[in-house]
């Protein structure tokens, strides 16, 4: 773990950050069910820099999916975002007034026009599954064009598929004239992977959001698949949502980290201070949970206690205090830790470090429809 930290750490440092790309504050996005209003999302804050990578890490069921979902406007029924706004810097609502386009993805209607001009061209998405998100019963190479042609409407079939080849073969795709008229089954994992990257550069967005895409395919593949965004990136010069449940990949990939945990930030900064100095229990958990060269052989991993809350049934507080190794009785289980500064950008939501400076006041519930069954 050290050494793959230290490939991160080298990568951050020779990106500094930049200006907001992305200003996502106080985001929460709740499904309203018979059962019970799902908090998903629930006060979530973070930015995305010109250029950087951020790493969105945490277990499954923390939100990270619905995050992304929520940016991009594609909130499967009965969610909506009950509060908070998502800031993009665009350049499609760019004026004259307001050279830096900058609009409220959360106050737009995900359907009308001028999200769809967002959606695809500014912000593209590299889903989990391609099995899910690609049509089975079209090929590959036609999925591809109608996008293209969808972003830019006087591209012609024959242009258009000339083009698709070209991102095909970016994507690493050997022989793409070949595979353009194969359809999705008849692809490997790996293969899948890169056609669905190719689908999302289509559009040549300026931040690039990637759910998991290293899950469904085997070690050897994952690495691939992680140069090849790397290259991406450093080619493209665009930014980056890297969402996964694997530290390491983080360690490798990212140059910054935002841990969650049930719907909103305990931990984020830098990757080189998360991983040299973790302070959140739950990150400290999450590194010393993973395999490392220098572990005594045969030991047992450290294991994080319990599992995540029912969604319906959250403890009250802080939303780690049923599992955290350094509860504080009548403290963690009676209020919301505000988010403390743990020096330079480092920022930390827990009450060890009462008494630093607060970067974020801890925000209640919202009233109204949000707090109803």
């Amino acid at each position: 773990m050290a050494d793959m930290a230290g490939t991160g750490a080298v990568g951050a440092a020779g990106h500094s950050a930049g200006r907001p790309l992305l200003e996502v504050s106080g985001l929460r996005t709740y499904f309203f069910t018979n059962l019970g209003v799902v908090r998903a999302v629930d006060g979530l804050s973070f930015q995305v820099p010109e250029q950087r990578i951020v790493g969105i890490v945490g277990e499954s069921g923390c939100g990270k999916s619905v995050a992304a979902r929520s940016i991009l406007g594609i909130i499967p029924p009965p969610g909506r975002i009950v509060a908070g706004s998502i800031r993009f810097h665009g350049t499609t609502a760019a004026t004259a007034a307001d050279p830096a386009g900058v609009m409220d993805l959360a106050q737009l209607d995900p359907k009308s026009e001028e999200f769809r001009s967002i959606r695809g061209r500014e912000i593209a998405m590299i889903f989990q599954e391609p099995m899910s998100a690609l049509s089975p019963v079209h090929t590959v190479g036609s999925q591809i064009v109608e996008a293209l042609r969808l972003y830019d409407p006087d591209l012609t079939r024959e242009t258009g598929r000339d083009r698709c080849v070209d991102l095909l073969a970016e994507v690493g795709i050997p022989s793409p004239r070949t595979l353009i008229d194969s359809y999705i089954f008849e692809l490997s994992g790996g293969m899948r992977q890169r056609a669905l990257v190719a689908m999302a550069l289509a559009g040549n967005p300026r931040l690039l959001m990637a759910d998991e895409p290293t899950t469904a395919i085997d070690v050897t593949i994952q690495a691939k698949v992680l140069d090849l965004l790397r290259s991406l990136h450093d080619a493209n010069r665009m930014s980056m949502i890297f969402i996964t449940h694997n530290m390491g990949v983080i360690a490798e990939l990212a140059h910054e980290v935002v841990v969650m945990y049930l719907g909103t930030v305990v931990e984020q900064g830098e990757v080189m201070a998360i991983f040299d100095e973790p302070r959140h229990p739950y990150t400290r958990a999450l590194l010393s949970s993973i395999p490392g060269i220098g572990v005594e052989p045969k030991s047992r991993l450290e294991a994080i206690e319990g599992t995540v809350p029912d969604p319906y049934s959250r403890p009250r507080g802080c939303p780690f205090s049923n599992r955290c190794s350094e509860f504080i009785a009548g403290t963690c289980d009676a209020n919301l830790p505000p988010l403390y500064r743990a020096g330079g950008r480092h920022t930390v939501r827990c009450f060890l470090y009462e008494g630093s400076e607060v970067v974020e006041p801890a925000v209640p519930e919202p009233a109204g429809e949000a707090a109803v069954g």
